[in-house]
């Protein structure tokens, strides 16, 4: 993610698909399966953190990457921002 800043590319991408877009309102939606899926998750805070629109999410059984502990504060983090 930081090598490639991974938020640029993605406003980028935004603005190829449509240039008159707005990168904050655009609707970001994540899909991945397995360790894809748990590092998915992972990226809904940076995603909202940085404003981006984040949708809505479908994961194929993703693991546990974290404790169910962290993973109750994250998603309670993440309706915050």
């Amino acid at each position: 993610m930081q090598k490639k800043n991974l938020i640029e590319e993605i406003k980028k991408k935004i603005n190829e698909v449509n240039p008159q877009a707005n990168v904050k309102t655009f609707p970001i939606y994540l899909t991945a399966h397995s360790l894809g899926a748990a590092l998915a998750q992972l990226f809904i805070v940076p995603l909202r953190y940085h404003q981006l629109n984040f949708k809505g999410a479908y994961h194929f059984a993703p693991p546990l990457a974290v404790t169910c502990q962290i993973n109750a504060e994250l998603r309670e983090k993440s309706m915050i921002l």
